[in-house]
């Protein structure tokens, strides 16, 4: 192999790498989309189903994932956990460490939020929280 060759092939393999990183693998299961995602204040005011801690791999090859692409994969599974467990909203109840995180899933179909987190009695017949919408 000449030296132009084994560049080449270096700098391919380079190039991979920080695409791999950069990559999302989760798949979100159907009725993902209608999960929303709220902090854990505005959590308080909905029904408590389960939590779930989720992982994924945080390196890869020796080099770490893009923090974006490592929170949207765990974002996703516990999305896919609250469709399993009947759920409509989760919200993250740790801080991202080394790939896992720790999510509550939560029925908030009666409840709505005010921009500022407090929980408003919900007197019409609205699905409640959506917060931040799936772009998944």
């Amino acid at each position: 192999m000449r030296i132009h060759d084994r560049s080449s092939l270096a700098t391919a393999l380079i190039a991979m790498t920080f695409t791999v990183a950069a990559c999302t693998w989760v798949r979100p299961e159907s009725g993902t989309e209608g999960i929303a995602l709220i902090s854990e204040e505005q959590a308080e005011a909905c029904e408590r189903i389960s939590s779930v801690e989720v992982s994924v791999l945080a390196r890869v090859a020796g080099m770490d994932r893009h923090q974006d692409a490592v929170e949207s994969d765990l974002i996703t599974l516990a999305r896919n956990h609250a469709v399993e467990r009947g759920g409509d909203t989760i919200a993250a109840l740790s801080e991202i460490d080394s790939g896992k995180q720790r999510y509550g899933v939560y029925r908030c179909r009666d409840v709505d939020v005010e921009p500022n987190g407090d929980a408003v009695e919900d007197d019409d017949d609205d699905e409640g929280v959506v917060v931040r919408e799936y772009e998944g």
